[in-house]
């Protein structure tokens, strides 16, 4: 893994424990509040993976009905499917808009690299377990990091022996998603971008960090690995227990926690006056870099902050932003306290149908029937006394049950804005009934709900993408390869100054049919626009038409301009400029190809009507000869020869 050079915090014995013992404060006092929330995060897991709150119900008996119904799952997994369909689902992810003339010839090529990032450094595969997280937990964190994958490859050399070849499958940046569980951040604050310091738990196994202490620039292994234990946080062994697996790894596969920690600390200093004077103490808030582990109380790293801009790469991408509050909100936690009742209400049905169908045997003293002994239908008995048995049932069929439970469904529904036509089904209130404009109607008021977290998890992203091209910057001034032929040098300095960057999102037209009517609404109404456009076209270059009803017909024509231009503009089009061409434009270059060397002037059409029509079917013509009878006053135009 290539690393960036950074400089490391000298300090005294003295200065490193006065640091240690203010980041181990820090850290297990975020600890200790942060087990509250690996509880919720954990909880959530749970109840994706549909694992009830017991293994086995006693009550009302033993064995009762303890089934899951899975909303969470079914609201995850929709919007997980809707955010990839969204992303993916165009041909151009992304939008380039140019701010500084120093990077207008590099458009292009940064369109460029950012498709070609996301097709070859896993980006795709991350972005999923981004919207995981993002449904799942109510936020995402990601992580730029700079890599070198290396493999080996064997051949033969030509004295037929076999030698090892190391090779470069890729090197530049990726990004790296830890689970949100992982993510330490300390209490007492409102807002993610006021945190002094955010910390990732690392782990290793002692191998790999043995391996890659000298790569990552670590020290004191010796004394960290002696502190490998089995794993007790909540997620892993939530994880563990919806995967049916049993037992504890053995040592030494047990994992070693290290903390990395981004954040602005007080770093103790020592100085000097002048040459012979005492040396005295003091600190400075400055941006670091602190890997630390907190069972040794050693610190395995201490950098500062090497990236430009001082710029911390853990970055949260939110689901439902919560004002005031460092974490976002989720659809599973949204939909959770509707799938306990919904659970509750689905087994409670269950259960009053075993004890209404499921009787008691009462027997007397003087039947056949043992005590203990199981009576099940299909069983014979013979007794001489069948007056002393009788069954009795403990319940009634009711209907009251069946009807909450659809309520409950609709109430998550309104919660998470998941409903039944976003998972392509009919409504189970309407039905068949609805019509093809009213559902597509109630969908895409629907779709209301979700661009409110997709313009989050959009703006995140784009945040994250600057990142990225910044760390290109750093890591690799000479300039990066797009193609084998192709590569682009990005520009020292800001990018956030010189370049606007747009993640495109796909149209939420759910089908193709429905996008194709979306289609032919938008044809029909660029076709009368084009034939209008056409008709004052020409009725501009006719001599015979008065000025005044020329400078109408461009106001009227200015004016359709905007009003389709911003229809068209609904429809997630691009190129609008090019598709809704202004009539002003048109003449401007009419009158440019007219002022050119052999140029030929505009000829009027027969009988001085536009296109041949018949005058008759001109539009009459109101006070001053302004079509419509609206008077305008007459305006000079430059466009007519």
């Amino acid at each position: 893994m290539a690393q960036i050079v950074a400089p490391k915090i000298e300090l005294t014995e003295e200065q490193e424990k006065r640091l240690e013992a203010q980041v181990h404060a820090a850290l297990t006092d975020a600890l200790t509040v942060h087990k509250h929330r690996e509880d919720h995060l954990a909880l959530l897991l749970k109840s994706y993976k549909r694992v009830p709150e017991h293994a086995t119900k006693d009550f009302p008996w033993p064995g009762a009905s303890n089934v899951v119904v899975p909303l969470v799952q079914i609201v995850v997994d929709a919007i997980v499917a809707r955010l990839m369909k969204s992303v993916f689902g165009v041909k151009q992810q992304f939008e380039v808009e140019v701010k500084s003339p120093e990077w207008e010839p590099k458009e292009k090529d940064i369109r460029d690299w950012c498709e070609h990032f996301f097709s070859v450094s896993g980006s795709r595969d991350r972005l999923r377990g981004i919207f995981y997280d993002l449904a799942l937990y109510g936020e995402a964190i990601v992580k730029p990091m700079w890599v070198e994958r290396k493999r080996v490859m064997h051949q033969y050399d030509e004295t037929g022996q076999m030698v090892e070849q190391e090779v470069t499958d890729y090197e530049g940046p990726i990004w790296h998603t830890p689970a949100p569980a992982d993510i330490v951040d300390p209490h007492g604050f409102d807002e993610w971008d006021e945190l002094p310091w955010v910390a990732e738990r690392l782990r290793f196994t002692k191998g790999a960090l043995i391996r890659d202490a000298e790569e990552l620039g670590y020290e004191n292994v010796d004394e960290i690995v002696e502190h490998a234990r089995p794993r007790d946080d909540i997620r892993y062994k939530t994880s563990a227990e919806t995967q049916h697996k049993e037992g504890e790894v053995q040592n030494p596969d047990w994992p070693i926690t290290l903390y990395e920690m981004w954040g602005y600390l007080e770093i103790p200093l020592s100085y000097t006056e002048g040459e012979g004077q005492e040396t005295k103490e003091t600190s400075k808030w400055c941006e670091v870099i602190l890997t630390y582990s907190v069972e040794a109380r050693k610190f395995v790293k201490k950098v500062y902050n090497p990236f430009f801009g001082r710029a911390r790469f853990l970055r949260k991408i939110p689901y439902l932003v919560q004002a005031h509050e460092v974490h976002g909100l989720g659809a599973a936690e949204q939909a959770l306290p509707f799938q306990i009742q919904a659970s509750t209400v689905h087994n409670q049905i269950i259960d009053a149908a075993t004890a209404a169908n499921g009787g008691i045997t009462i027997a007397s003293p003087e039947s056949n029937i043992g005590a203990g002994e199981r009576v099940h239908p299909g069983k014979t008995i013979v007794d001489p006394n069948p007056d002393k048995v009788r069954i009795l049932h403990l319940a009634e069929a009711s209907s009251t049950l069946q009807n909450m439970l659809p309520q409950i469904i609709r109430l998550a529904e309104t919660s998470t804005g998941v409903s039944a036509y976003h998972l392509g089904m009919e409504s189970a209130i309407v039905g068949s009934q609805a019509t093809a404009t009213g559902t597509t109607a109630l969908i895409n008021e629907g779709n209301q709900r979700f661009w409110v977290s997709i313009d989050d998890m959009r703006d995140a992203l784009v945040e994250v993408l600057y990142l990225t091209i910044q760390l290109v910057q750093q890591m690799s001034p000479e300039g990066v390869k797009i193609t084998d032929d192709r590569t682009i040098v990005f520009p020292q300095g800001d990018v956030r100054t010189s370049i606007g960057l747009k993640l495109n999102m796909a149209s939420e037209a759910l089908n193709k049919d429905v996008e194709l009517q979306n289609m032919q609404v938008l044809m029909a109404v660029l076709n009368e626009y084009y034939a209008r456009l056409m008709n004052a076209a020409a009725m501009i270059f006719n001599p015979q038409f008065p000025q005044e009803q020329k400078s109408a017909a461009i106001q009227i024509m200015t004016s359709a301009h905007d009003i389709v231009k911003r229809f068209v503009e609904r429809f997630s089009v691009e190129n609008v400029d090019t598709i809704v061409p202004n009539i002003l434009m048109v003449l401007q270059q009419a009158q440019a190809q007219g002022q050119q060397p052999g140029a030929q002037p505009p000829q009027a059409p027969p009988n001085g009507v536009p296109n041949g029509q018949n005058p008759a079917a001109m539009p009459p013509a109101g006070p001053g000869g302004v079509p419509g009878g609206a008077p305008v006053p007459p305006q000079p135009t430059p466009y007519v020869q």
